[in-house]
């Protein structure tokens, strides 16, 4: 469910916070909506693919349709994922949706390294598909310990 955001909105910047008045005119083309988010992941630079419980492809974002026009691109979402991986990656993935349990990886591909999560979904406690995310990551990156 959505809430409604405040007339006051807090900015903030990386040295700075401060409170403004925000009003409807500021943002005219913003219309908080249940399909706003759905819009900000179709528009993402990188791939998101979702599967229902059975293994179907039910969503792939612009980036994701892009990435796979060769097989197929949007009309691969009705087909299960299983028919567009491999047999180890078969078993990963029936293995996610047996037990649960993300899997996390990286690869590289093209020269382009990448970070590869595929994680569960589920909807009042029911294992309902997986999300997989593919980030196009740098070579080198810095890894910080927040404790």
């Amino acid at each position: 469910m959505l809430k409604r955001r405040s007339a006051l909105t807090t900015h903030h910047s990386p040295l700075t916070c401060h409170v403004s008045r925000v009003t409807r005119h500021d943002f005219p083309t913003f219309a908080p909506t249940k399909t706003y988010p759905m819009e900000c992941i179709d528009k993402l630079d990188g791939n998101v693919i979702v599967s229902d419980e059975y293994g179907k492809i039910i969503y792939m974002n612009e980036r994701a349709v892009a990435q796979y026009e060769k097989e197929g691109g949007s009309s691969l979402i009705g087909r299960d994922l299983l028919e567009c991986h491999s047999e180890a990656s078969r078993k990963k993935i029936l293995e996610i949706m047996a037990t649960g349990q993300n899997n996390v990886y990286t690869i590289e591909k093209h020269g382009r390294k990448k970070i590869i999560y595929q994680s569960p979904w589920f909807r009042d406690g029911e294992f309902r598909g997986i999300i997989e995310l593919s980030l196009v990551i740098p070579a080198e990156m810095p890894h910080f310990k927040r404790d």
